[in-house]
């Protein structure tokens, strides 16, 4: 959210700047504001250009900072299921699309999960994020074994709680370096 509002209030700062920068120019019927001298009109143009833009810069840098953490259960999942292993370069894209957009990625809430959408692989990212921390916690890689069936049946397991986040909190998390 915060990059969306750094972004916006940096347009805002860019198009006000050029209306200062035209203004100072005294264009006939351009006139917005007409008690400024031309040289301060100029001047506060440029700080709104440079400053909308340096807010711009702000608001995409952003990203970035993200940390992604990866479940030991989900590791273990991706070393002895032949499902995951031969898919994990699906995962990988997929995590790389959450990380990308944490808070507005498409999801389905399950118990306390976001799961990522399904592609046409059938592959399933359950992970939850925490924007006080800015990072974003990958708790289980998972698939369907039959139509509204996940893998363990989890999808069910997680609706009624008996998977939970502390449980993969309990396993424990390692960070997830960016490949």
């Amino acid at each position: 959210m915060r990059k969306y509002t750094f972004r916006l209030i940096g347009i805002f700062f860019v198009v006000i700047g050029f209306v200062f920068l035209l203004n100072s120019f005294q264009l006939t019927g351009f006139t917005i504001i007409d008690d400024i001298a031309q040289s301060t009109s100029s001047l506060m143009g440029i700080v709104f250009v440079i400053g909308g833009i340096l807010f711009f810069v702000a608001g995409r840098g952003e990203e970035s900072d993200l940390e992604i953490f990866i479940s030991r259960k989900a590791l273990e999942r991706s070393k002895k299921d032949t499902f995951v292993r031969t898919n994990l370069r699906s995962y990988m894209n997929e995590i790389k699309m959450i990380a990308a957009n944490p808070e507005g990625r498409p999801q389905e809430r399950i118990g306390d999960f976001k799961v990522s959408p399904r592609s046409h692989k059938n592959i399933r990212v359950a992970w939850h994020y925490s924007p006080s921390e800015n990072r974003l916690y990958v708790d289980d890689l998972l698939y369907h074994r039959k139509e509204g069936q996940y893998i363990e049946d989890w999808n069910n397991k997680a609706r009624n709680r008996k998977v939970r986040i502390r449980d993969y909190e309990e396993k424990g998390f390692e960070e997830l370096e960016p490949s």
